[in-house]
């Protein structure tokens, strides 16, 4: 029985003809490549994991002059650059007061601070129940934007602390 002619088989040349055609080929997609590599990776910033960032905020009480101290957990999918903005909020949801800081994130870190540390020094301890709160506006290192949150702290009762 005879052997069926393939179906893909370039024509036999010499050896520097062959080289050559590899050589084409390689340069071929090696262009290729190096020319689909930023929209691709623009593709992933786009379609991978959301959020890109998030925070865990947890209120304790601390003795005075502190009152309470705030145990902040943030965790960056991927790292990120950008806009974090805290604020200070009643049961409610109205605002008491704000804060803005800009940094860079990736991977989780975790910090504990003091509470006008956190709220960088705005805002003095409410006597009234409240819950602290932080959103993202943050940058991938292709300039992708997103924002992301609201993340909020349980509600803290200051009275119940002793105060």
């Amino acid at each position: 029985m005879a052997h069926p002619e393939p179906i893909f088989r370039a024509p036999k040349g010499t050896a520097n003809f062959n080289a050559f055609r590899t050589l084409q080929m390689g340069v071929v997609c090696a262009l290729a490549i190096m020319l689909a590599a930023e929209p691709m990776l623009r593709l992933w910033d786009m379609t991978r994991a959301v959020p890109w960032v998030q925070a865990r905020i947890e209120l304790r009480p601390a003795p005075e002059p502190y009152g309470a101290i705030v145990v902040d957990s943030v965790h960056a999918a991927h790292p990120v650059s950008g806009e974090r903005r805290v604020w200070v909020e009643t049961p409610e949801g109205h605002r008491i007061c704000d804060a803005e800081r800009h940094d860079s994130w990736s991977g989780t870190s975790g910090r504990t601070w003091s509470f006008r540390a956190f709220t960088e020094a705005g805002c003095d301890l409410p006597a009234a129940p409240f819950r602290v709160c932080s959103s993202f506006i943050v940058e991938t290192a292709r300039g992708l934007r997103g924002s992301f949150g609201p993340d909020c702290s349980g509600l803290f009762e200051p009275r119940a602390q002793g105060r």
